[in-house]
């Protein structure tokens, strides 16, 4: 039994083996009023989600609800209103390009010395070789995508470490692979608050479909990045700058500007061209920037 609102409802549970673990709840007369499940998701392992249905009438001659609304590890996701329903309407629904594959194509293209815009898939990220490692900014998506990109990465410059990865902001699908570069041993760079996010989110179970990281035991290493953060190996040096974009649960979204700097030089080096160290050139830049990384 599910209770709600002061009333007692009907429970059926269910499952699909790696997606999620479901039960529904059901009102006296046999109407679905809502589900609670708990999903894989790639930054929180185990998340809630709950769905409500209420507001029940006759449409086309089928009760249905006329409002849904759907939360997610308690923040809302969706809230509908309904107020025409078809039945039996065909539909020919097709599968985006790509979407089975996992990890998708991996294409290194140099955008610069020692800088590699990594591309391929719908999320692209970005190899930086300094003196002895690697750095990189982004790990998207999933296991699958960041295990495809850190291989890449590694047959296009052999012999040094991946040591660090960038993330430029909190959303899942620029978030969701960094569990899988930790379990390699990767320090993940983001906004202090972001930080703060991701340690707690990595404490969660991971039951429904465990990755890489839930298995593997080890914990994640964070850098956390304020306004500014140098990134240097004492003789390539990249810098990241700070600002805030929007309001988020975190309080807020920070993009992370990539600036590889030429030490003889003086001067800020990114795809090939000069940048001028300004707001106003890193204002202009950023634009570029997060069109790349495809924000």
């Amino acid at each position: 039994m599910h209770q709600a609102g002061g009333k007692t409802f009907k429970t059926f549970p269910f499952w699909a083996k790696g997606a999620f673990r479901g039960t529904a709840w059901f009102d006296k007369n046999n109407m679905l009023r809502g589900v609670n499940s708990t999903m894989f998701n790639p930054v929180y392992g185990d998340i809630p989600v709950r769905t409500v249905y209420s507001g029940h009438k006759i449409l086309n001659g089928v009760k249905f609800p006329t409002r849904i609304k759907d939360s997610s590890a308690g923040f809302p996701t969706l809230d509908v209103t309904i107020n025409l329903v078809k039945v039996n309407v065909a539909a020919k629904i097709t599968a985006p390009k790509g979407l089975r594959r996992d990890g998708g194509r991996v294409a290194m293209e140099k955008a610069a010395d020692s800088v590699w815009h990594v591309r391929g898939g719908s999320h692209h990220s970005v190899a930086i070789e300094m003196q002895d490692h690697v750095s990189m900014v982004e790990a998207p998506l999933g296991d699958g995508r960041t295990k495809a990109v850190l291989r890449e990465v590694r047959k296009t410059i052999p012999g040094k470490s991946i040591q660090t990865v960038l993330n430029t902001h909190l959303h899942f699908d620029h978030s969701g692979g960094l569990r899988a570069a930790a379990t390699e041993g990767i320090l993940i760079a983001s906004f202090r608050d972001n930080v703060k996010f991701f340690k707690t989110a990595y404490d969660d179970k991971n039951s429904i479909k465990p990755d890489a990281y839930a298995t593997s035991g080890k914990r994640a290493k964070f850098i956390a990045v304020s306004d500014k953060h140098v990134f240097t190996d004492g003789a390539v040096r990249w810098k990241c700058t700070v600002w805030s974009a929007m309001s988020t649960i975190s309080g807020s979204i920070c993009h992370l500007l990539a600036e590889r700097q030429d030490p003889e030089r003086r001067r800020c080096l990114w795809w090939g061209r000069p940048l001028q160290d300004t707001r106003e050139e890193s204002e202009r830049f950023h634009r570029q920037f997060v069109g790349v990384l495809r924000c």
